[in-house]
């Protein structure tokens, strides 16, 4: 009788560990999940991925990975997920980064995605993104060229000296955008803007 008893606990016990687990799968929670080099939490419901962070504000997000392409989607259990965003903090302070490759399906960076990437020289953000968080790029010294899509106006490295035209089309200027740009002269802002984000000029002497 008792092994009986003990059977039927250890049962119940891998039952009830088997049946959570796919509850918390089929509920839509957020989990971390390694594909390649990169962490992704998934979205069971919509069955989409974000980009993460390996170490949260640490140095050592990511150490050693020079490169980095964003895929379409990753398959984790046979399921698939689209890879529709980079979320908060996922590249911050990866020193080591410098060329990303984002793909064309992705639609939103978040908050300092890429906060202190001091060596990243070559990035593009594909049209379909449509919110880039505050100061996404913040601290990027390395980056030449103002980087923007037809949505949003993202970053201008704080080394450009003289005016800007920000180009037609352009809805949103994300917050930090223009942070600390101090020799910038002027900034002419087309009739398409309808937004600008927190803290989009600080730090430079005239706004527009």
């Amino acid at each position: 009788m008792k092994k009986c008893i003990l059977l039927f606990m250890t049962l119940l016990t891998i039952s009830s560990v088997s049946a959570q687990t796919f509850d918390l799968y089929d509920a839509g929670m957020y989990i971390p999940y390694k594909v390649g080099d990169l962490y992704y939490t998934l979205d069971t419901v919509n069955n989409t991925a974000t980009v993460t962070y390996e170490y949260l504000r640490s140095s050592e997000n990511y150490s050693g990975l020079t490169s980095v392409t964003i895929p379409d989607f990753v398959t984790i259990y046979g399921r698939r997920f689209n890879v529709v965003a980079i979320g908060e903090c996922a590249f911050a302070h990866c020193a080591d980064l410098k060329v990303v490759i984002m793909s064309d399906k992705l639609r939103s960076i978040g908050n300092s995605a890429f906060f202190e990437c001091s060596n990243l020289v070559s990035v593009t953000i594909p049209n379909n993104v449509t919110m880039v968080g505050n100061s996404a790029f913040t601290g990027c010294r390395s980056l030449r060229m103002p980087l923007y899509n037809q949505h949003v106006f993202a970053y201008m490295p704080e080394t450009y000296s003289g005016a800007y035209v920000i180009p037609d089309g352009v809805k949103v200027i994300a917050g930090a955008a223009f942070l600390r740009c101090s020799k910038l002269t002027s900034v002419v802002i087309p009739n398409t803007t309808t937004e600008i984000k927190y803290a989009a000029f600080n730090g430079c002497i005239i706004y527009w």
